[in-house]
């Protein structure tokens, strides 16, 4: 359990079954582009609609548009004992691998 930072080249071998891609960017963002099989969370939510989103003893993958609000909810999350992974450099880095 805890959070892990992870590579954007190293997410699909996180992502397994059982395992959320979230996507924390407004909506009109993540219409645009999204990694296949993400699911839209924006930050703005509060924490309790982040929480609502990942079941428990579920594990998470979360990326933003630089990584630093992914990263922020990953703690939180991570605090609330599920096993979180955040990306980092978010989507910028996404889109160069």
């Amino acid at each position: 359990m805890g959070v892990h930072l992870i590579s954007a080249r190293d997410v699909y071998a996180y992502f397994t079954e059982g395992t959320l891609l979230i996507d924390m960017r407004e909506k009109d963002a993540f219409e645009k582009w999204h990694l296949p099989g993400a699911v839209c969370v924006p930050y703005e939510e509060d924490y309790e609609h982040w929480r609502a989103a990942l079941p428990e003893f579920c594990a998470a993958i979360l990326y933003c548009d630089r990584g630093n609000n992914s990263l922020y909810a990953a703690r939180r999350m991570g605090e609330a004992g599920n096993t979180v992974y955040a990306v980092a450099g978010g989507v910028e880095a996404l889109r160069k691998v």
